[in-house]
């Protein structure tokens, strides 16, 4: 029976330039100790391989070093509430026909993101672990382009500002880094203000590179480069910008 839509509720509404993916406007987050070990597993035998391929290989001396750190998880994987996880991903991210896809899922460590537009099909993940392992985000494009003026004319004609956010993943900085050299070179060059231009420069001794900062900013010349943008990083982007030179009225 499908779920009545005026009973369906979202944890939270984020506000970003795109939809996710520019596809999706809804975000799952489900928890579930193990999700790290699926992305491979086409099946709960395959899945099963895995963990005792991992655990014979973390008793092995010459590799403990090693798996002491990556395999901590193991022992507290539920295999029963995977199975259910594996059942639903191939069902709904995985089907026989891919014109039966229904969702996007991205894992990170523990936590599986899955989009989609349909809010009802993401509540079927509480059957999988309960409720209480699953959020629910719904994205609000309606972020508003301010135009900021400026005494000469600018160099650029627009400006995107990242969000104050803190225990930054690492992985996060590497890719702007790479998002940014990759169009350095193009008519779609995006250029960092001077202070996020000092944040991206690698430091592992500093615990600021850690911290990202709604001062940091991103300059660009074509508009449709707002698309690129809210793919990369929307999640990141508090406010945007038409920059101008101050009109001689004001």
């Amino acid at each position: 029976m499908p779920m009545d839509s005026s009973m369906l509720l979202v944890d939270t509404v984020e506000q970003r330039n795109t939809l996710y993916y520019n596809k999706y406007k809804y975000r799952a987050r489900l928890r579930l100790v193990g999700l790290n070990r699926t992305w491979y597993a086409r099946n709960m035998t395959e899945f099963v391989e895995i963990l005792e391929h991992l655990k014979k290989d973390a008793v092995n001396l010459w590799t403990k070093p090693y798996y002491a750190v990556h395999t901590n998880d193991l022992n507290e994987i539920d295999i029963y509430t995977i199975e259910k996880y594996i059942d639903w991903r191939n069902k709904y991210f995985t089907p026989v026909n891919k014109i039966d896809k229904k969702v996007l899922i991205r894992i990170e460590h523990n936590i599986a993101s899955v989009f989609s537009n349909d809010l009802a099909l993401l509540y079927t993940l509480e059957s999988i672990t309960g409720k209480d392992s699953v959020t629910y985000t719904e994205v609000d494009t309606c972020i508003p382009t301010g135009v900021k003026y400026f005494k000469n004319e600018p160099k650029h004609k627009y400006r995107a500002y990242l969000k104050t956010r803190y225990n930054i993943d690492e992985k996060f900085r590497e890719n702007l880094i790479k998002f940014i050299d990759r169009y350095s070179n193009t008519n779609t060059v995006i250029v960092p203000s001077l202070g996020l231009k000092k944040w991206l420069k690698p430091d592992r001794h500093k615990w600021t590179q850690r911290h990202c900062s709604s001062h940091f900013f991103l300059d660009y010349n074509d508009e449709s480069t707002n698309t690129l943008i809210g793919i990369m990083i929307g999640d990141m982007i508090s406010r945007r910008f038409v920059l101008e030179k101050e009109p001689e009225s004001i």
